[in-house]
């Protein structure tokens, strides 16, 4: 059915590539904001090999889940590694209803969501990269008059370390950082395309409430953005809600949020009740719209043709 080829187009534009950095201190201001320690920030002291379900479960506690590492530990810890993958820290909050949104590898995406208040876990190489000694903890704070991260890390509450020694470690363990945020709340440094991929996939878990949560917010945040709009449609249209999904998209229309795709989805949710006027309509819109998937928008028109006429014949 073609509704779904619409799904394939919001794949097709989510894509967002990373770009490296070279500068150790690439993104710090040379004046550092004055970023206060978030306050509310669980911790769970940690001395063994389960930084990762400590750090995960620190960020969780944050974010509104009741959690312990010890709960996260059988879904996250990987014997033969000695730790956790980021994919499986990922994984396991989205499973928890939150939505996961891994940062680009970049200093001022940090101090961004620190600035915000969400806590930061982050991906740190203690050791050599000849002999690296892979460890997880959480940013909470930045201290400006000490040049200082604070951090919960291992067994220390408030581990404090400059910020070029965080860097170095930082950098080494290729600048990853994850933020776990309630689905109604945006990440600060979040981009269009990094955010429907972590809703996305938050959706392909089976949260569909949290998904629809965080359609809205990114709604919200980016009212014209035609794929965050045809994202939450699909929602609906997937639970059999056609009204729900109708009006998102005019309401995107109304916004300007004006696509090929919506104007393509649009038609065929008009269609499926019954409203072969304004369905045409719609589908007519979309091949005038054009772009890459012009030949997908015109054999929905064209079907739609088919499809209204063999109603009429019949009627």
């Amino acid at each position: 059915m073609l509704w779904r080829s619409g799904a394939i187009l919001i794949s097709l534009l989510v894509l967002a590539g990373c770009a490296s950095t070279s500068s150790l201190r690439d993104g710090m201001p040379e004046e550092p904001p004055a970023v206060e320690e978030i306050a509310g920030v669980p911790f769970h002291p940690d001395e063994t090999l389960y930084c990762g379900p400590a750090s995960l479960a620190t960020v969780l506690g944050w974010s509104g889940v009741d959690t312990t590492p010890e709960e996260l530990i059988p879904s996250l810890h990987v014997p033969e590694r000695s730790g956790s993958l980021q994919s499986e820290l990922v994984a396991q909050a989205r499973h928890q209803g939150r939505l996961a949104y891994v940062l680009r590898p970049r200093t001022e995406a940090v101090l961004a969501e620190l600035e915000a208040g969400h806590p930061v876990v982050v991906l740190q190489n203690l050791g050599l990269a000849i002999a690296p000694r892979w460890h997880y903890a959480v940013l909470v704070g930045l201290d400006p008059e000490t040049d200082e991260f604070i951090l919960r890390s291992g067994p220390h509450e408030r581990h404090r370390t400059a910020v070029n020694t965080f860097l170095r470690t930082w950098n080494r363990g290729e600048r990853w950082a994850l933020v776990v945020v309630e689905p109604g709340r945006v990440p600060a440094s979040a981009d269009p395309g990094r955010y429907m991929e972590a809703a996305h996939a938050l959706e392909a878990t089976g949260q569909q409430e949290a998904a629809e949560q965080a359609w809205q917010a990114g709604i919200s945040r980016w009212p014209l953005s035609p794929q965050m709009a045809v994202a939450l449609a699909n929602l609906h249209f997937s639970r059999g809600e056609l009204e729900e999904a109708e009006t998102h998209l005019k309401q995107a229309l109304d916004r300007g949020a004006a696509s090929g795709a919506v104007y393509n989805n649009l038609a065929w949710i008009l269609a499926e009740q019954g409203q072969w006027s304004s369905a045409l309509d719609m589908a007519e819109r979309a091949v005038a719209k054009g772009g890459p998937h012009r030949n997908q928008f015109q054999q929905t028109l064209d079907t739609l043709r088919e499809q209204a006429g063999d109603r009429a014949a019949n009627d």
